[in-house]
């Protein structure tokens, strides 16, 4: 009891003490990213010289370093509805970074990425190296969600490029962060040391500055990294006791389910499974009525696999369902291709391995026999006597049968080798005609969850008033509708893998007529598409690019032309979008949603847009 209270007064004088320190809204900032689990109980009990939005902001990064995101989204929102003066401006940014990193946690990665940008120009620039370098781990971290790593390793390269650049004090939270975050490209020529390394890197930079998250996250990436070792380490166990023990106390509930999960992995592979189900059971409550739902199917997962271990199959089969449950269906499927991929290089392996060994033993008795005719020859010509002769022709006669023999065993061999590369490829048809099957299912059911959706979307916008609203609304819907036909296109074709842009174009066209009638107009649409047939991965941005395009033109070209004509033109490695409208002046117009967003797509396809407006027509040309 005594010990306790010493604690407390202690805790109560650094606090104090902490407060004492705080003498600007930089200093209050740095608190909430590297001790949150102050800050907000400090911005309650005192009453600091900062603005309201200040505040607002302040405890909406505390709630999202801690863990709790339900509490962030509010707070955001009535912070960035608020009217920032000139003077806030660098507050208004911050709190877009805020909303972008929400935004990748709940998974709303493309929206994250137009905010994270926005944020990066800004501090460009005015040249914000401490900010910048933040925001860089940010996208790094955003597309390592979104599963590109080369853009997520060259974003963490240019952060460690600046901080090199900029060493001071402050940029040790950034280091540590930077160092936790090499982990996973550790082995690659920019980042070669291993994660170990790394790690231990993290670690000794968050003991120094005393950021309580950061040791425990660079101790649950060194007990992850020593259970993997054959045989375990031990030292997986310190380590992760100590994340676990951490977080707990801070109340970062997420990563404590997460630390707490691989604790009791390491324990299932030491075969101290009661003492895992101990500790996995003691949690079960905490977890089943948390508001998060991070990691709740990895805690299911575990707990049904030392259930197994323990004999009592039937608790884990319960358990083992539940959690499969909880995972996400995209990645059962991304796992099913990657095995059916593995599956074929392995058979492919095995078929050339069975053909070469059959190649090498038909050589080797051709080389064999050859040897022997030419020892026949020689001995023909060296013996004369008859006795030798005959001798010579009955031991070769006999050698020649045997030789035969041996051949026709090889052939036989080499028949059941045809026969199992013939079952193998039977197989792997079989396996091709499934996975094809399945794509047509995948699209199929894409396309009409996409086609549900873009009626919601009409059906909504028929039923509000404001203009405004209205008109983003069938511009979604536009949007998931070009979508949906790309689906609707490879699922009615035998090539899944590219689409009928000739087709798709005049579809999508005569959708978006219908739906912006240009009274008694009639649109001329000109299309020069009919060998063009890119690869999915590229079709879902020229289609969403020209998407926008012609909804551009239906809105704002046509309302003073007698004869409305769009022409879609594709040339080498070019596409040419033409109207004869007015035209618009993209600088000016650069603030457009849609603009933005084709600046976006273009980006995904490694394309150039170029704008140009002549006398009679206004021209759009992706260059590839």
């Amino acid at each position: 009891m005594t010990r306790c209270y010493f604690l407390l007064v202690i805790l109560s004088v650094n606090l104090f003490s902490t407060a004492q320190n705080i003498s600007s809204f930089a200093d209050w900032e740095d608190l909430a990213i590297q001790q949150p689990e102050n800050t907000i109980e400090q911005l309650k009990s005192e009453q600091p010289t900062l603005s309201n939005n200040q505040k607002s902001y302040l405890t909406a990064t505390a709630y999202q370093k801690t863990g709790k995101l339900y509490l962030v989204d509010s707070l955001l929102t009535k912070l960035l509805e608020s009217n920032f003066s000139i003077q806030d401006s660098s507050l208004y940014i911050k709190s877009l970074a805020l909303r972008a990193e929400q935004l990748r946690l709940t998974s709303e990665l493309k929206e994250a990425l137009i905010e994270l940008n926005r944020v990066i120009a800004f501090y460009e620039r005015n040249k914000d190296t401490s900010n910048l370098v933040n925001s860089y781990i940010s996208l790094s971290q955003l597309y390592l969600t979104s599963g590109d790593y080369g853009f997520a390793k060259m974003a963490l390269f240019k952060a460690e490029k600046l901080i090199n650049l900029y060493s001071k004090e402050k940029l040790k939270y950034l280091l540590a962060i930077l160092n936790d975050a090499k982990v996973n490209f550790s082995g690659s020529p920019e980042f070669p040391e291993s994660k170990e390394f790394y790690s231990l890197k993290s670690l000794e930079i968050a003991r120094e500055i005393k950021n309580k998250h950061l040791i425990a996250t660079a101790c649950n990436q060194l007990g992850v990294y020593y259970y993997e070792q054959l045989p375990p380490d031990s030292k997986s166990d310190i380590y992760l006791k100590e994340a676990v023990t951490i977080w707990d106390s801070i109340g970062y509930d997420v990563y404590w389910l997460n630390g707490l999960t691989n604790l009791t992995r390491y324990y299932g592979r030491v075969n101290r499974n009661q003492e895992a189900l101990d500790l996995l059971l003691a949690a079960k409550n905490k977890v089943e009525s948390a508001s998060f739902k991070w990691g709740v199917g990895e805690y299911y997962d575990v707990l049904g696999k030392i259930y197994a271990k323990l004999g009592n199959y039937k608790t884990a089969y319960l358990f083992k369902r539940k959690a499969s449950a909880i995972k996400y269906d995209n990645e059962i499927k991304k796992i099913k291709q990657q095995l059916s991929i593995y599956t074929y290089k392995l058979e492919a392996k095995e078929k050339e391995e069975i053909i070469l060994k059959s190649q090498q033993q038909i050589e080797l008795t051709e080389l064999k026999l050859e040897a022997e005719r030419k020892q026949k020859k020689g001995l023909f010509l060296l013996l004369f006597a008859a006795i030798i002769i005959l001798a010579i022709a009955f031991y070769s006669r006999r050698r020649i049968h045997k030789q035969r023999n041996e051949l026709a065993i090889q052939k036989d061999e080499l028949a059941e080798s045809k026969v199992i590369i013939s079952k193998n490829n039977s197989q792997l048809k079989e396996l091709v005609q499934q996975r094809e099957a399945l794509l047509h299912e995948v699209n199929h059911r894409v396309k009409n969850n996409l086609t549900v959706l873009s009626s919601l979307l009409f059906l909504q916008s028929e039923s509000i008033e404001n203009p405004e609203a209205k008109v983003a609304l069938l511009d979604s819907q536009l949007r998931v509708h070009s979508i949906s036909l790309i689906h609707e296109s490879l699922y009615r074709r035998e090539d899944m893998e590219k689409v009928d842009f000739h087709d798709y174009i005049s579809n999508l066209f005569e959708h978006i007529k219908s739906i912006y009638k240009c009274e008694e107009k009639v649109v001329t649409l000109e299309l020069g598409l009919e060998n063009f047939q890119p690869q999915l991965k590229e079709s879902v941005p020229i289609g969403m690019i020209l998407n926008e395009l012609i909804t551009n033109s239906f809105k704002y070209a046509f309302k003073d032309i007698e004869d409305p004509r769009v022409s879609i033109i594709h040339a080498k490695n070019k596409i040419i979008y033409s109207d004869n409208g007015p035209g618009f002046s993209p600088t000016e117009s650069s603030s457009s949603i849609g603009l933005q967003l084709i600046s976006i797509f273009a980006i995904q396809l490694k394309a150039k847009v170029q704008y140009e407006l002549t006398e009679h027509k206004m021209k759009t040309i992706i260059q590839f």
